[in-house]
């Protein structure tokens, strides 16, 4: 039994000094840790400027209810978003699309949403964006779209939101 443990003992030594298990026990973990640390700074820090932003609005009725509830602040006091421009109802909106990409890729825009004909029966709106990873600033575009909605509902029902 004595000279089995010393096997077990060796083996174990042996395992534990090489880089692969130093690398497997304190690196990785540790990169792994900072890793979501930079995505978590990363989605929550704050914006230091107002989002310019479009709608493409397929709906027709939805771009100036949201654009009402777009009220976010930043720090410095200015608004959150500024709607700057409104597309209604398209002729072509793949045309339409590749025009505001166009604009978000030379910096006039930070993105623009697209409100589908049936946004009020519930297909979704989406927003593109050449940074999508705040997690903020699509809460408060999500909250804003939802309300709009849940308003434009309410008022075919003869009910003021």
């Amino acid at each position: 039994m004595r000279k089995i443990w010393l096997i077990i003992k060796r083996e174990y030594v042996t395992r534990v000094r090489t880089k692969a298990f130093l690398w497997g026990t304190i690196a990785l973990p540790l990169l792994t840790i900072g890793v979501f640390a930079f995505q978590i700074i990363m989605s929550t820090r704050q914006l230091d400027h107002t989002l310019k932003l479009a709608i493409l609005d397929d709906n027709g009725g939805l771009a100036a209810s949201i654009t009402r509830r777009l009220t976010g602040k930043l720090p410095s006091g200015e608004p959150t978003f500024q709607v700057v421009k409104t597309v209604s109802q398209p002729a072509s909106e793949e045309q339409s699309r590749e025009e505001l990409l166009d604009q978000i890729r030379k910096g006039e825009l930070d993105g623009y949403l697209v409100v589908p004909k049936d946004a009020a029966g519930g297909t979704s709106v989406e927003f593109h964006t050449k940074n999508p990873g705040n997690i903020t600033i699509k809460g408060s575009i999500n909250r804003a779209v939802s309300d709009a909605v849940v308003a434009e509902r309410l008022g075919k029902w003869g009910v003021r939101a």
